[in-house]
């Protein structure tokens, strides 16, 4: 990609960020699909086609999408689609390089360190409230994937490296910028972007939806605070690792 680009920096506008926005999030989706039907296929081709009835096919399907292993090969492959798209969008905006699109800057380590910190402690409230709302620390759908997958190299690289990487460029990276840059203003486009990002995590039940919805605005905050998408790339991975982690342990 060009990073010569002259004259100031005007990413794009509500409806054209938006429309990008979708055709990443369509390429997201058809990635896992191709990695789910490939395994899948594979997988009944290993039983000697005995799967034919389309409820059991079917039923393998969901089973996979479930396996640990599978999951964290989906998390690679959709953020290696979805991110060549995002990029795409970009480079056709013309102004700006991706490094200035994406809020990709230095920062300093000691905000660094206090937005970890901050991420770490939201995650030790999570842990305290849940059970005294009902509901696991460690939701069933973590739970399935780790003990199907869990020493699965593909699991770790998916969860802890993939997915943060791609939902932190995507959501406070291209998201934000276009959508800052409106009448929404920086808050209201993390509010926004919050909102939608729970909406991509409904395998989860409604409070760690409530959680997901809040650590997007903590995300966000911290992308604005620091001017650098390094912040919430860093929080989100050491949030995720240590998830799986507890994952880990729950299931023995």
């Amino acid at each position: 990609m060009d990073d010569d680009r002259d004259g100031p920096f005007r990413p794009w506008r509500f409806w054209a960020t938006a429309g990008w926005g979708a055709a990443v999030a369509a390429a997201f989706v058809i990635a896992q699909l191709v990695v789910v039907t490939i395994v899948a296929l594979a997988t009944i081709a290993n039983h000697g086609g005995a799967v034919s009835d389309s409820r059991a096919a079917a039923a393998v399907v969901r089973e996979l999408a479930v396996h640990g292993s599978v999951l964290g090969a989906c998390s690679i492959a959709s953020a290696l689609l979805g991110g060549l798209v995002m990029l795409a969008a970009v480079r056709c905006c013309r102004s700006g390089t991706w490094r200035e699109y994406l809020a990709l800057r230095p920062v300093k380590a000691p905000a660094l360190v206090l937005w970890l910190a901050s991420g770490l402690l939201a995650g030790l409230a999570f842990d305290f409230a849940a059970p005294r709302l009902g509901v696991d620390e460690v939701p069933e759908f973590m739970r399935e994937a780790v003990s199907t997958g869990g020493r699965a190299p593909w699991l770790w690289l998916g969860i802890v490296v993939a997915a943060p990487l791609f939902e932190e460029a995507f959501c406070r990276g291209f998201l934000l910028t276009g959508w800052q840059a409106t009448s929404l203003g920086p808050w209201g486009a993390v509010a926004l972007i919050s909102f939608l990002w729970t909406l991509a995590h409904l395998q989860y039940g409604p409070v760690e939806l409530a959680w997901v919805f809040l650590l997007g605005l903590l995300l966000g905050a911290a992308r604005l605070k620091s001017g650098s998408l390094w912040t919430p790339i860093a929080m989100h991975v050491v949030l995720n690792l240590v998830g799986g982690l507890q994952a880990m342990r729950a299931v023995g």
